[in-house]
């Protein structure tokens, strides 16, 4: 089934069609009637979608129209949605072998068809069948580079292996199965800015051409007024000077309008564009990029970055279906944003558990390390309220380690496709390595961040000596807390 935007405003503009098509043309009458039982589906009215299904089935049955495949994958989902799943899956069967045998070959037809199967088995639970037609499925998406139909399979497959009680196969189909969502989703940034920047271009030629149209117009009424001049008399020449000056006028002025509502609506999109852009990289170094084609990677003296992984998340995931865990992974980071927003401090990346942010960059004084200690100290206030309301809930909860460091850093962006923003130094190993040598619940620091935060009121802490820190020999470390 399609993708519809408005289900509202398509319904009623397909009923509109409907009524003209009626008693005069079948086709049309015939292809509303599917859109209409598509629409009926999207707003959860199955017995709408199957009214109409049944007139489509009668015009096929009177001979008035052919019959369409499309006919056929809405019926199937309807009796999927309506838990006949021996029925859907028959429908779907078919669906899938009309379009394997199809002169044109459309294996996206194939591979979508697979996924509709899958989810007809899910509904009959047998997993293993709905494993086989899933992966049928993908792997002729993955062959023929189809992102879309991918992702269509690769959600009933990871159902399916929660269904057969093999966690680590449907976690690792769901986060396949975010990663192209995700990428998708950034394809669509990537396009909308494209898009803004050929409406900029064609704004300016837009804006060209009006000012070569009236200049044009103006040299023709000149050329006018010398010929009415010679032939007419000075009364007649005025009042003819007169009504071109006022066509020439209204003309500008309809073509001043045209132009700034054209302005306007190319804002309009450079904002969403701009918008899009900022969520992927920083301020600073989104205008360089747009400004320049690329962005320099610079040297930054004094970063402090803080790192944070989760303790127990092996054991947890075992607990949890992979939506929950990855549910419960997108509500503490979340959190985490808005702490750091809130104190100055650039995100990073997260990879997998673990979550990466640093202060100081890429505006040296956008925040300090004072500043990014407090944030340390708000996330694992966070995670303690979080662990106390999972608890009561009996549900598995994050227990969390916090590491800092600061020091040097290069930072800036690599590579052309799926660009972003990132750190790289020995002060990023370090900073890894003051939490993995820390505890649950405490925020450790290493003796350089603890040289730049000691005198800081409203902080106490607790010296923990040298201790041994993976590739790093013996180090200095603080645990840091609220006074």
């Amino acid at each position: 089934m399609g993708s519809i935007g408005d289900p509202v405003r398509a319904g009623q503009t397909y009923n509109r069609c409907l009524d003209l098509a009626s008693g005069r043309d079948p086709a049309i009458e015939y292809n509303m009637l599917l859109r209409l039982s598509e629409v009926a589906m999207v707003l959860g009215d199955l017995t709408e979608a199957k009214d109409h299904i049944e007139r489509a089935k009668t015009m096929v049955d009177q001979g008035r129209v052919t019959y369409r495949v499309e006919q056929g994958a809405t019926e199937a989902e309807i009796l999927l949605r309506k838990g006949d799943c021996a029925g859907a899956l028959e429908h779907f069967e078919r669906m899938r072998a009309f379009w394997q045998r199809h002169p044109a070959r459309r294996q996206d037809h194939v591979s979508y068809a697979c996924s509709c199967k899958a989810r007809a088995y899910l509904c009959a639970h047998r997993y293993a069948d709905a494993i086989r037609s899933a992966s049928e499925g993908l792997a002729i998406a993955t062959a023929g580079g189809m992102p879309k139909e991918s992702i269509d399979n690769l959600g009933p497959l990871a159902m399916a292996y929660e269904g057969l009680g093999d966690p680590w196969n449907a976690m690792r189909t769901w986060k396949r199965f975010y990663t192209m969502r995700d990428s998708a989703n950034a394809a669509l940034a990537d396009s909308r800015l494209t898009g803004a920047m050929l409406a900029a271009d064609f704004e300016q030629q837009q804006l060209a051409d009006s000012l070569a149209n009236a200049e044009q117009r103006r040299r023709m009424v000149l050329e006018n007024e010398a010929v009415v001049a010679r032939e007419k008399n000075r009364r007649n020449v005025f009042l003819f000077s007169g009504i071109g000056a006022l066509v020439l006028a209204g003309s500008l002025w309809s073509r001043l309008r045209y132009t700034r509502r054209s302005r306007a609506a190319i804002q309009k999109e450079k904002d969403i564009s701009e918008g899009l852009l900022l969520n992927i990289l920083p301020e600073e170094v989104a205008h360089e990029l747009k400004a320049k084609g690329h962005a320099d990677a610079k040297h930054f003296d004094n970063v402090t970055i803080l790192f944070t992984d989760f303790k127990g998340f092996t054991e947890a995931s075992e607990k949890l279906s992979p939506q929950e865990l990855v549910e419960e992974l997108n509500t503490c980071f979340k959190a985490f944003d808005g702490i750091i927003t809130a104190h100055g401090i650039e995100k990073i990346k997260t990879i997998g558990d673990a979550y990466m942010c640093a202060g100081g960059l890429p505006v040296p004084a956008s925040s300090k390390p004072v500043g990014v200690v407090q944030a340390a100290l708000e996330m694992q206030a966070f995670m303690v309220a979080r662990k106390k309301e999972r608890d009561a809930l009996g549900k598995p909860a994050f227990d969390m380690r916090v590491g800092i460091h600061t020091g040097p850093v290069v930072a800036g962006i690599v590579g052309v496709k799926k660009f972003a923003y990132d750190i790289w130094g020995d002060t990023v190993n370090i900073a890894s390595r003051m939490e993995s040598s820390g505890e649950v619940g405490q925020v450790n620091i290493s003796e350089a961040t603890y040289a730049l935060v000691k005198d800081e009121p409203g902080l106490t802490f607790t010296p923990r000596g040298k201790v041994q820190a993976k590739g790093k020999g013996e180090m200095e470390m603080y645990f840091v807390g609220y006074a």
